[in-house]
């Protein structure tokens, strides 16, 4: 069984190697590959990489700036063929058993599957901050994720069926987050989404230039972070590229006519307030809840 894992470096000389070793520990019943794209790092990130590919212990390859969510999917566009993927940081620390848990959990569907799970909060030292990245579960709908709610994309695996099935496409060009987009595109296979509530298999270390983290800021500042953050790429972009997606789409009437809400959602006063108080969402925690749809009522998101 082969597991390839996905990671995407920029500027990461501080934590990459640590990380690295971490990923060539893991221990299994698997062969691991770890693939790298290196996003235009000005330090002396590619010379590490280097280091470690001299020793065959992966590959990696350089291209433009895309940003993470991009460089995330042209990772999964370039990989090898292979059981399962995994999506890794450049700057957190996995538990030796991390893959073979998630594949234990995943082993048995034939289905498109995804695996994902809670992890500790650490600092740059390491060191456990005394809260985990979810207090519970969160959503895995497809209606939710369409509408910002997100998973942990640093704890995902998930398998060929999902690998295969979204190579056939070209790649996107307005992708949110990558985990997102893989996320909606295994839901829209008819596929499941296996939330895993142990927080031990993953060290998400915040440093102060992650660029997706963990907020300890207050509960009013965090929502009008939220409320007020416009996106580069927006809900209604995502939604046009996962449209594309025409045969799937085929054997989800609801799915169709919710992509085509959101596409929408920001022309009308009127359809910016459907969306915004729709009852099929259910964003995690109150903070959550409240910031993400007032940014859809504001035609922020």
């Amino acid at each position: 069984m082969k597991i390839t894992v996905l990671m995407s470096s920029f500027n990461g000389e501080r934590y990459i190697r640590e990380q690295i070793d971490s990923i060539l520990n893991q221990k299994g019943d698997f062969d691991l590959h770890l693939l790298v794209r290196d996003d235009g790092s000005t330090d002396s990130t590619r010379a590490i990489l280097d280091d470690y590919q001299k020793r065959g212990s992966l590959s990696w390859y350089s291209g433009e700036n895309l940003k993470p969510a991009r460089s995330f999917m042209d990772l999964v566009y370039n990989s090898p063929s292979s059981d399962f993927y995994a999506f890794s940081d450049q700057d957190d620390l996995w538990d030796k058993h991390k893959l073979q848990r998630a594949i234990s959990m995943l082993r048995g569907y034939t289905c498109a599957a995804m695996y994902c799970s809670n992890a500790q909060v650490v600092n740059q030292d390491l060191v456990y901050c005394g809260r985990n990245v979810y207090k519970t579960q969160p959503a895995t709908d497809f209606y939710t994720i369409t509408c910002g709610g997100g998973l942990l994309g640093c704890t995902m695996v998930f398998n060929d069926v999902i690998a295969s099935d979204i190579k056939r496409y070209e790649q996107p060009r307005d992708v949110v987050m990558h985990d997102r987009y893989v996320s909606m595109l295994a839901l829209l296979l008819g596929g499941v989404i296996i939330y895993d509530k142990d927080a031990v298999f993953l060290k998400y270390r915040q440093h102060g230039s992650n660029a997706i983290g963990v907020k300890f800021n207050s509960p009013v500042h965090r929502i009008i972070d939220i409320a007020t953050k416009k996106l580069e790429i927006s809900i209604a972009d995502q939604a046009k590229e996962i449209l594309l997606f025409r045969d799937w789409l085929e054997q989800t009437g609801d799915y169709l006519s919710w992509l085509r809400k959101v596409k929408d959602y920001r022309k009308t006063l009127i359809s910016r307030c459907s969306l915004a108080f729709s009852c099929k969402t259910h964003y995690l925690g109150a903070v959550n809840n409240f910031g993400n749809r007032l940014a859809i009522l504001l035609g922020n998101k």
